[in-house]
């Protein structure tokens, strides 16, 4: 069956249109409020349809825009400037760290004894990934490796971080 006009996979709802659309009027350093995307909707919406909406449109506005946006708990959310975007990677920065040693804690309660060979190779490069992006083998920090666990008995493991960190 060929289709002479198709359609989209995807298209934004009507909710989530009026919210991007008021956004990308914001300038640097502008809160669009809650209230502002509720009018600008105009149509009753549940707190959930909103929330849904307001992320999606940042998502638009970051891709398209290269337009970021702040929460400001209970008020909307600010267009951030250029230095404020770096000073916010931050929270993300910690964010990620902290999915990252919380993955090194599961990882840690395989016994590569138990593993296949080439699991075990896998297990060996996940801890030394996560383990550079948790921070726990940074240089400056000059952390030691984790001494329990049955990941941590995996000589490899040591010898894969000790090699990617220099």
């Amino acid at each position: 069956m060929t289709m002479t006009n198709p359609r989209p996979l995807f298209k934004q709802s009507a909710e989530t249109v009026a919210v991007c659309n008021l956004m990308a009027k914001a300038k640097v350093g502008e809160t669009v409020t809650y209230e502002a995307m509720r009018e600008a909707v105009r149509s009753p919406i549940n707190i959930e349809t909103l929330r849904g909406a307001i992320t999606s449109a940042r998502r638009t506005l970051l891709r398209d825009k290269s337009m970021v946006f702040d929460a400001i708990p209970g008020v909307g959310y600010v267009r951030l400037a250029a230095v404020e975007i770096v000073d916010a990677s931050d929270r993300d920065a910690r964010q990620i760290r902290r999915k990252a040693q919380r993955a090194i804690g599961k990882l840690a309660a395989a016994d590569p004894a138990e593993l296949p060979p080439e699991t075990q190779g896998k297990l060996a490069a996940r801890v030394a990934v996560f383990s550079a992006v948790s921070g726990w083998f940074d240089v400056g920090r000059k952390l030691a490796l984790p001494s329990s666990g049955p990941a941590s008995t995996v000589p490899s493991v040591k010898d894969s971080i000790r090699g990617i960190l220099g």
